[in-house]
């Protein structure tokens, strides 16, 4: 395989690991302003819930497929309100990372390691 950087490649366990931190890091500043705003109280708690399984690496499979879950909800409820400043290319985004998370596993620094 041909790489500009090769020797980078030798720490690509750490790339998920990157991936779960940033987007449970993102995912829980927002569902802590969405809590604090009294706004859809019980999908914010779910959210801050998985968020903090992510961020700590413990059952990250699981914890991503309830934000892909919550967030496909979140777009859901936006298409039938008809919310026209509803951002879903970063909603997207963020279910790309999700996704991934869920293929790939969670990383380097996590409690739950593959059997």
């Amino acid at each position: 395989m041909l790489s500009l950087f090769p020797y980078l490649l030798d720490y690509s366990f750490f790339a998920p690991t990157l991936l779960r931190v940033a987007i449970a890091l993102l995912i829980l500043v927002g569902s802590t302003r969405s809590f604090k705003q009294r706004k859809v109280v019980a999908l914010s708690v779910i959210k801050i819930s998985a968020s903090i399984l992510l961020l700590i690496g413990l059952l990250t499979q699981l914890a991503a497929l309830v934000l892909v879950l919550a967030i496909v909800f979140e777009i859901w409820q936006a298409k039938k309100r008809g919310d026209g400043h509803f951002h879903l290319h970063y909603h997207l985004l963020k279910l790309a990372v999700l996704v991934a998370l869920l293929l790939l596993g969670p990383g380097a620094w996590a409690f739950d390691w593959p059997l």
